[in-house]
């Protein structure tokens, strides 16, 4: 289940991000959605990448999550909610959202509609991401996933 905790908060982290850089194309890192950064380690003596990164101080080999991370991306432009380019070979991507992300990001959940509350999907993203909430995020990217799948794939896929 770990993966699918992961994949929710890079969804919501990725969203907000696109929100509030909307319409400009963006280049996603998977480096920058885990959390770490290069260093000395990254690239061997005979210029190979070796998948070492530095994460909270530490270098760690971080293949399984520059994967999960780049997966997440390559979804969701495969599912067409981003628009742009994804390269599986270099792990690079230069995206935006797509007309149907737009459109999920507007809806308000219903749980939020029975309260009586007006926040959208975008709105709740753009305020964990605020405030660097990841267990929020997390929670708003989930909530916008199920909307998608209650509101029925093919009512959305019809949109596009």
């Amino acid at each position: 289940m770990q993966n699918m905790e992961t994949f929710n908060y890079h969804v919501g982290y990725i969203f907000a991000q696109l929100q509030r850089e909307f319409p400009r194309r963006v280049q996603l890192s998977p480096v920058d959605l885990i959390g770490a950064e290069e260093c000395n380690e990254t690239v061997n003596a005979y210029g190979e990448y070796t998948c070492k990164y530095k994460k909270n101080g530490k270098i760690e080999y971080l293949k399984d999550e520059l994967d999960v991370a780049f997966d997440t991306i390559r979804w969701l432009y495969d599912t067409e909610y981003l628009i742009g380019s994804v390269t599986a070979s270099s792990m690079s991507s230069y995206v935006t959202l797509s007309p149907k992300a737009l459109e999920l990001l507007k809806t308000v959940p219903s749980s939020l509609a029975i309260e009586g509350a007006k926040k959208t999907i975008g709105d709740e993203l753009e305020e964990a991401f605020k405030t660097a909430a990841k267990e929020q995020i997390s929670d708003v990217a989930k909530r916008a996933l199920s909307t998608l799948f209650s509101l029925g794939w093919s009512a959305i896929n019809s949109n596009s």
